[in-house]
């Protein structure tokens, strides 16, 4: 529960904020209806002042973060002290007068040298993900952002860890039972760990705490800090004892962590798992962080990161308020320029902070980033409505994020209102979110960022004592702890910014279509939950409450399962995890606790839910060469092809032939399925006008070639059995040879891979369908279970 920025722990800090929050969390009572009321004249003319000062900005002043702005336009004294009375002049300038900050900017050697002629120092600059982070004078600013490459300076941003001896999660989610009976504890697998710092390792691996042979990835320790990192090391050599240890630091901005990620994965590990949050990656969208998390995934690594600590609707600790942005005109002298702000319920046109954020109060909007056409701004008003204590006006023009901050981290800003105001564009889709405090008015959805990534598993967080010593029973003895983030997270744009597809974007309701924004994609958020308020011997970790400490048990019990069974991908990980879960609170999947809590012993045992695997037609045409050509192939629910393609083409051309594919099938948990490919020309020309030759000879041969390949994408590369496969040639719809053609000896049962089949005669045959058909059961590879000492005593485990 604790706020953790990375470059200064203490000087964010507000002194026992964590245990009050905590107390206070735990007491949480739901929050009492908004009653109308109105700004006071005053706060609108100082509102007026402000805006007056945007609409003034310079080319190069519209880059600039508009807290930088204000703080460097009062040094320069230009009396805003005077029109604004109780205004926070508030960007944090270092002892040696620079500001960090963080560049979205084509970088190159002629940008990291003009920031030094500046006075600057870069610490740190990733190309790959245009950015850099630097120190710089004040007055630097606006000579820097003249610069073409430069699209925007803000303030660094504000990351928090997750935080609210042998770990008691151990116990309580079965873990400790699920080695004896697999027989495994992680050895050959590796797991990094992300957090702050690790500035209590040597002294844990001296007590024995943590082994010897941690790797921490050079210059990424993340030291000094809290050594946080040291406390999720723990859980997971508590959970997997076996398992090779790494770590990298969260810290030094979304760029680095977003390469810390890229190359844990790079030295091998099989599992990551995180407790950081940057409190400005995208809401709607995958931001860098996201996208690497997304990256490493797709190549097979299990990735889980806490879903966050910042509350919930069902608890009455909502500290989020999402919906469509609905204006309110402004009076006086503001409805000139048609400003409006919104009112976020009964025409109140503000919404109280009734517990105070120890971070930043943050506002977004869906406009995808980098791309922000409609201009939002974010004002903190004092609780009589009458003064203006705080604003975020930077500008979107187009070229910039739907972002708005406001520093909440050295005031208490219980009793302010926070207040919206649509500067100029349209109604959009909005966040306003206080990052652990509370709103008179709050609303779902919560998780955000990368922990909301379809690669990453988020993790929320239950009271391991509710567990009693023993295991985990779910139902209402597991409650989530009421400071527990929840979902859903609604996403609008891809990772590049365009519309999500229509075949994804959903309604979270019937009707419920946003407003200014294309239709959203709903994930579904956390996955899941685990055990806090456990020990570690990591000082000021005892105990280790919030989702931090859940979810480096799900990444122990996940090293586990990859020992078991090292074929297994991401998707299958996610897939045993869930099936292997306690259901808690709302039965099902829910927006609180996911589905569950994961049971160590279920997660692993090869009885649960292996004959519900889904596997992947592929059927490929070739021609003018052999079957082995690369060309493209139909897919059933999930995308792998053969032959190093990436995607589904759709439509692909075949030479000069467009493809349509398409695939229906009826799948049935026991045995087995169904499933039809349909390749067709959509021209009516021929899809094998010139046969093919001889892979071995060269020989043209007057035929057609097809290659048929199935290959299981969740468990494990089990095999299949093949009860009948048929193929049919059409021209203009009517069946060639009579009839489908037989093809089901072809193939070895079971079947593991793939098959190319010649048939002859058939080139310039006109032929514009080919026409698949296959039945396929699983071969359920822990069928028999097996014999553990006793020979009359068998088991349904995997050994």
């Amino acid at each position: 529960m604790r706020s953790n920025h990375s470059s200064s722990r203490d000087r964010l800090r507000k002194p026992m904020r964590w245990l009050n929050l905590l107390m206070i969390l735990l007491l949480a009572a739901p929050a009492l209806p908004l009653m109308a009321q109105e700004l006071k004249v005053e706060a609108l003319r100082q509102i007026d002042q402000i805006l007056t000062l945007k609409r003034s900005r310079t080319a190069a002043q519209h880059k600039i973060d508009s807290r930088l702005l204000m703080e460097l336009r009062q040094r320069r004294g230009e009396g805003l002290r005077g029109r604004l009375p109780q205004l926070r002049m508030g960007a944090r300038v270092q002892a040696d007068g620079t500001v960090r900050v963080d560049l979205a900017a084509q970088v190159s050697p002629q940008l990291l040298s003009r920031i030094a002629e500046l006075g600057g120092r870069v610490l740190s600059s990733h190309p790959r993900f245009e950015a850099v982070r630097a120190d710089l004078p004040l007055e630097a600013l606006e000579a820097l952002a003249g610069m073409p490459a430069v699209r925007s300076v803000r303030p660094a941003d504000v990351m928090i860890t997750q935080m609210i001896n042998t770990t008691e999660g151990d116990v309580a989610h079965g873990t400790d039972t699920a080695r004896l009976d697999f027989g495994v504890d992680g050895s050959g697998v590796r797991v990094g760990a992300m957090s702050d710092s690790v500035d209590a390792l040597v002294s844990l691996q001296g007590s024995g705490d943590l082994p010897a042979g941690v790797t921490v990835l050079p210059g990424q320790s993340g030291n000094p800090g809290t050594s946080e990192g040291t406390a999720l090391l723990e859980i997971v050599h508590d959970m997997a004892p076996g398992a090779d240890l790494f770590f990298a630091t969260g810290a030094g901005g979304q760029a680095q962590m977003a390469q810390n990620i890229l190359d844990l994965a790079a030295a091998g590990c099989n599992v990551i798992v995180d407790d950081v949050l940057y409190l400005t990656e995208p809401v709607f969208q995958d931001g860098i962080i996201a996208q690497a998390v997304n990256e490493v995934a797709a190549a097979g690594v299990f990735y889980y990161s806490s879903a966050g600590n910042s509350g919930n609707l069902d608890s009455g600790t909502a500290g989020v308020w999402e919906g469509d942005y609905s204006g309110i005109a402004l009076p006086g002298p503001l409805a000139g320029n048609g400003q409006s702000a919104h009112d976020f319920g009964g025409g109140t046109n503000n919404n109280e902070i009734t517990f105070d954020s120890p971070s930043l109060v943050t506002l977004q909007w869906a406009d995808p980033f980098g791309a922000a056409s409609n201009d939002y701004d974010l004002f903190i008003l004092d609780a009589a409505l009458a003064n203006v204590l705080d604003a975020s006006t930077n500008t979107q023009n187009g070229t910039q994020n739907p972002v708005e901050a406001v520093d909440s981290i050295a005031d208490d800003d219980t009793g302010n209102r926070v207040v919206v105001v649509l500067f100029d564009g349209v109604s959009r889709f909005i966040h306003v979110n206080t990052h652990r405090g509370r709103l008179a008015s709050g609303t779902d959805g919560q998780v955000f960022g990368h922990p909301a990534a379809e690669g990453a598993m988020a993790v929320g967080a239950v009271n391991v004592a509710t567990a009693g010593g023993g295991v985990f029973t779910g139902g209402p003895a597991n409650p989530v702890q009421t400071f527990s983030s929840d979902g859903p997270r609604r996403i609008f744009f891809e990772a590049d910014g365009t519309p999500v597809a229509p075949a994804v974007a959903t309604a979270v309701d019937p009707g419920d279509e946003p407003l200014g924004a294309p239709m959203p994609e709903v994930r579904q958020k956390p996955d899941v939950s685990a055990a806090d308020g456990v020990s570690t011997a990591t000082p000021g970790f005892n105990p280790f409450f919030g989702s931090s400490a859940s979810a480096p048990h799900v990444a122990g019990l996940a090293a586990l399962l990859k020992e078991l069974m090292p074929s297994l991908n991401s998707e299958g990980a996610e897939n045993r995890v869930k099936e292997g879960s306690a259901d808690i609170e709302s039965p099902g999947m829910d927006n609180l606790t996911g589905v569950g809590l994961p049971i160590g012993t279920d997660v692993l045992d090869g009885a649960q839910g292996f004959d519900e695997d889904i596997f992947d037609f592929l059927l490929k045409l070739g021609e003018n060469g052999n079957c082995s050509s690369p060309h493209t192939s139909g897919t059933g629910d999930n995308e792998v092809l053969f032959d190093g393609l990436d995607e589904l083409l759709d439509p692909y051309t075949n030479g000069t032939q467009p493809f349509v594919f398409e695939f229906e099938t009826d799948a049935n948990d026991s045995d087995g399925f169904t499933g039809e490919i349909t390749a067709k020309s959509d021209n009516g020309e021929d899809l094998f006008p010139d046969g093919f030759e001889d892979p071995d000879s060269g020989t043209p041969l007057d035929a057609a070639c097809i290659e048929i390949g199935i290959d299981d994408t969740l468990d494990s590369d089990e095999e299949v059995l093949v009860s009948s496969a048929m193929v049919e040639f059409f021209n203009d719809g009517t069946g060639l040879f009579g009839g489908p053609i037989d093809i089901t000896s072809s193939f070895s049962n079971p079947f593991d891979g793939r098959l190319s089949i010649i048939f002859p005669g058939l080139a310039g045959q006109d032929i514009d369908e080919v026409r698949l058909t296959m039945d396929v059961q699983s071969k359920d590879i822990f069928a028999d279970g097996f014999e553990s000492g006793d020979a009359s005593s068998w088991t349904d485990q995997v050994p």
